[in-house]
């Protein structure tokens, strides 16, 4: 967790003013204790690939603040760069990272967004209007194109490309 805090210390974030606390997984008290301590913030980030979307609505629903999940956040980041048609050159980014990007299809690309989002295959079949099956197959492809076992690997292999 202390390493997290002190990964705060970003360029981009430099004209904001940054609070950071911290919980343990699956530890109430210790979430309560951390709002508490970020009840002077705009903007919550639950900065950890543990919390669920009940964390994301129970900490909005305390603070009133809004509260954002990073991996939202990182999704976002990676359906603007994979919604792109061209191929893809990304800043920073390993050369390995970027050509396995590019043998992806659109339709990947936004599969591959929408699976680091954590969406399961039916909700991401109803959001591109296709089967559910049609959205295995792209899930298998992009599993397989992006040299991944899995959904958490690859949702990893996106947080580490961006930061090299």
């Amino acid at each position: 967790m202390e390493r997290q805090i002190n990964e705060l210390d970003i360029p981009a974030l430099q004209p904001y003013r940054i609070t950071a606390s911290h919980a343990l997984d699956n530890d109430k008290q210790s979430l309560a204790r951390a709002l508490f301590d970020l009840a002077d913030c705009e903007i919550i980030v639950l900065n950890s690939v543990s919390f669920s979307e009940a964390d994301r609505e129970m900490a909005a629903k305390v603070t009133g603040k809004p509260v954002v999940l990073a991996r939202r956040i990182i999704a976002s980041a990676v359906r603007l760069l994979l919604y792109q048609s061209q191929p893809i050159t990304l800043p920073g980014m390993s050369s390995e990272f970027t050509e396995r990007v590019n043998r992806l299809t659109a339709r990947e690309r936004q599969v591959m967004s929408l699976v680091a989002e954590g969406l399961s295959n039916k909700a991401i079949a109803r959001q591109l209007g296709i089967s559910p099956k049609t959205v295995e197959i792209h899930r298998s492809n992009v599993m397989s194109k992006m040299e991944v076992a899995s959904s958490a690997a690859l949702i990893r292999m996106v947080i580490q490309a961006g930061h090299p």
